[in-house]
């Protein structure tokens, strides 16, 4: 199965981006029939004051954190994780990876059971790889 991969070009903190993020993944879930998105993040003791954070609200935030998901609508689940601790034999749905350095893409990449990731990089040179 191929991978589809999307990049939402960003330069730093932009509501507007991380928008346009959260409904490509929402409508790729749709359109495919899954339900899970993994937003991951590059570290979980920094989201709680990220942008993203920000967007999502302090209460989806928390509840992510604490390892629950969040209804984006339509039975379409948000699940937080950090790429150490991604598991990369599992199967996923959408992977919305946010911030990642490119060691952090390179797990992403290595997961082969996955439908489509959506990279939302902070600057325009890390969208560049």
């Amino acid at each position: 199965m191929s991978i589809s991969r999307f990049l939402i070009e960003n330069n730093g903190s932009n509501q507007d981006n991380i928008k346009i993020a959260l409904s490509k993944v929402y409508h790729l879930c749709k359109d495919a029939g899954l339900q899970l998105v993994s937003l991951l993040f590059p570290a979980k003791g920094t989201f709680s004051h990220s942008d993203i954070a920000t967007f999502l609200g302090t209460q989806a935030t928390k509840a992510l954190i604490k390892g629950q998901t969040i209804d984006l609508g339509s039975n379409v689940r948000l699940e937080f994780n950090i790429p150490k601790n991604f598991p990369i034999y599992g199967n996923h749905d959408i992977v919305l990876a946010t911030y990642l350095t490119d060691k952090d893409i390179d797990i992403v990449d290595s997961v082969q059971n996955i439908n489509s990731i959506v990279f939302l990089p902070w600057s325009e040179e890390e969208g560049k790889r």
